[in-house]
Order: structure tokens, then sequence, then C-alpha cells
């Protein structure tokens, strides 16, 4: 290699990397390594723990685009039960530093390092005896193109995580590039991301349908620039159908008053919002409707947080409490201060709008999504009247 490297270490697992500080950006180095996904990769390692517990068998992993090989080393090192590891990346460069760092560890029993494009190695495994029990999609921008090979590469059941980095398409900033790539309309309003992650699952799950899988998100989030599912998928005609048939949809907004209504067929599509009349609306879709958390997988993953080798277990634990708590609450959310702005009041503490709308009989909790924003099943009038008459009372 004609460039200075460094030795870096995530969780317990040491590797070679090329020196950033040298580097403006991480993209600019020969090779990829981004130290701020760190998180992403401690996640994905305590996920994959999870998983392997309930299914109570060695795991079999792809990580197709490995740039260092950090993610997929990790895999091998920080989990006990892993039968086999595919460590790929198409860049020459990045293959060499890999093999570096798998003969620094000492761990080739387990790894097979490929140089390749990462269709033709999933492709490669589809037609071999072995199948994967995960595959982790991680590349630059959007996953769609991989995703079909991914399926395929699946065992009867087994996981796929995606990370999705083309938030101007997917937050409707370029909607003509989100119906191009994910088969959907987007939405751009204040909770983009959560119709973001709902359009990716949507996505994945008409894909996943034409192998014949079902879909179940196991969970979901948004961070900053990018947005990360994990997902169980199973293959069952009966299953697909169902998934699909119960879980595909569209979500309306009205630019009037805010409104949001949720239906299932494009054959309900409103002409008029339900709430204040108008038809200034537009529908976002199609997109995945149903629950993007899953309450029991999350209480699992909690419990093996501990036990990882990860730096960021409160960060890690906080989202997952929250991911928690947004499980069985309606799609999208609302900003608190946005509401206050137009009803030319105050913002209220934001506990005090929680109390009263629990107090009102309604469900409500905050969302990770964003810090200023909640969820709720009240809808947009329901809520500004109660935050109306909490502001006046100086709450």
């Amino acid at each position: 290699m004609n460039f200075p490297t460094k030795l870096y270490k995530e969780g317990k697992t040491s590797f070679f990397a090329p020196q950033l500080e040298n580097y403006r950006i991480p993209q600019d180095a020969p090779v990829f390594y981004n130290p701020k996904m760190e998180f992403n990769r401690d996640f994905s390692i305590i996920l994959a723990q999870t998983y392997q517990k309930e299914l109570k068998d060695d795991l079999s992993i792809c990580d197709p685009f490995s740039g260092v090989g950090v993610r997929g080393l990790r895999y091998v090192n920080e989990i006990k039960e892993v039968k086999s590891v595919y460590i790929n990346d198409i860049d020459y460069k990045a293959y060499e530093i890999i093999k570096k760092n798998i003969k620094n560890l000492k761990i080739n029993k387990k790894i097979k390092v490929y140089n390749k494009n990462a269709i033709l190695l999933l492709d490669k495994i589809y037609s071999s005896p072995e199948s994967l029990d995960i595959v982790d999609i991680d590349p630059f921008g959007s996953p769609t193109s991989y995703i079909d090979a991914a399926v395929r590469s699946l065992k009867k059941e087994g996981i796929i995580m995606l990370t999705a980095t083309d938030m101007r398409v997917l937050c409707g900033l370029n909607p003509e590039s989100c119906i191009r790539k994910y088969g959907a309309k987007p939405l751009k309003k204040n909770y983009c991301h959560e119709i973001a992650c709902r359009i990716l699952l949507g996505c994945l799950s008409r894909i996943a349908g034409r192998f014949d899988y079902s879909i179940a998100p196991l969970i979901s989030y948004s961070k900053i620039h990018y947005i990360r599912e994990y997902v169980h998928l199973v293959r069952s005609i009966s299953k697909a159908n169902k998934s699909i048939n119960n879980n595909i949809g569209y979500i309306s907004h009205c630019f009037s008053c805010e409104g949001r209504e949720i239906f299932n067929k494009i054959t309900q599509k409103p002409v008029k919002c339900h709430l204040c009349g108008s038809k200034n609306i537009k529908i976002a879709g199609p997109l995945w409707i149903g629950k993007i958390q899953n309450g029991d997988f999350i209480s699992k993953f909690i419990n093996n947080i501990d036990g990882s080798f990860s730096r960021n277990k409160k960060e890690i634990e906080d989202l997952a409490l929250l991911l928690k708590e947004e499980e069985n609450m309606p799609a999208t959310y609302y900003n608190v201060h946005n509401i206050c702005k137009k009803l030319k009041i105050s913002s209220p503490k934001f506990n005090s709008i929680i109390k009263s709308l629990k107090e009102s009989g309604f469900k409500v909790c905050k969302t990770h999504f964003c810090p200023l924003c909640l969820k709720t099943d009240a809808n947009i009038m329901e809520l500004s009247k109660i935050i109306k008459n909490i502001s006046q009372f100086n709450v």
C-alpha cells in the first residue's frame, strides 16, 4: 500500500485504516473509513448478537461494502457464534487493507474475503450451497440497487440491514429521483425522515415479495445524515401477500391545516382534507404504513447492550428505549414549536403537553426523529387546542 495507515480500535477490534488526519474528509482517503459511523456498527453488532440468540445457531453474514473491513471484522471478533463472514470491497486498495487487518487479528478461519462487485458476490452466494442469515447493505447513497441480490442470498428466513444516505432524495428535495429509485413519491415536510424510513421499507417489501418473502421491521431509526433499517424476512407466499396487503399504503398531508391521513389503497385517495375540507393536499407513497419498531425484539436488544464491547452503550440504550416507546404510535409526528408559531403563542413545556394529552385520553410519546417533536393519536386540531389551553395558563 502506497499510503500511510494507522491502527484504530472499535469495540474490542483493532484494525488499520488510512491516517484520516491527512485528509479533509474520510471520502478523500484512498480507502474509506468513517469513524463517525462507529455507532451504526456498534448497533449492528448488538442486533446480530440478539438475533443469534433467537435463532440458536451460528450466523453466516455478508458485508459487501467493507471499506477497510471494520464491520465484518467486528462481526467475527465480537460475536462468538459466527460460522462465516463474507468481507468484500470492489476497490483493490480496500481489499489489500482488509487482508492486512485479517492477518493482524489472526481470525482468518471464519472469514471469506473478496474483491468483487457487491451484486456479483451476493449472486455467487445465492448460487452456492451456503446462504446467509444476515446481509448488511451499507453503501454510499441508495441501497435499492442491491436489494434484489441481498434477498436472493438469504436463507428461508434472515435479516437484511439497510443504510440509506441519500436523504435529499428521500426527504423530497429531488422527488423525481425518489420515484425512480424507490418507486414512491416523497413528502417535503418536517416529518420527512419518518417518511424516508417508510419509503425504504415499502420498497424492500415490494422487492422481497417478488421472491415470496414477507418483511417485518425490527428496528428503524434516523441519524443526522442517514436512515437505518433492520428487517426480518421469511420466505412464505401467504405471509408475503399478507405483509403487502396490510402494510403498504399512502399518507396524505394537508398544507392548509397540517392534517394527516393514512390510507391503504390508491382508490381511497382523498380529494380533500378530512379535517378542514381543503383541497391543498399532497400524497406520499406507496410506503410502509405498518409498525416500524418491534418492541419485544427491542427489549431483547436492550438486554444485550451491557455485554457488548461498544463505547456508545448509553447512547444506544437511550435510542432503543425511545424506539420501543414509538412502537404502537401512529405514523408521522408533530413539531410543537411549529404549531405554536402558527398559533402565535409561546411554546409551553414539552412535558406539560404530554401530560395534558394523556389526561385527555390520547396516546403520546417523544420521538427519536426530532427532539422538538412528539407522536400522538390526537389530530392536529385536537393537539392545537390542548397546546393553546396550556399556553393560556402558562403551564
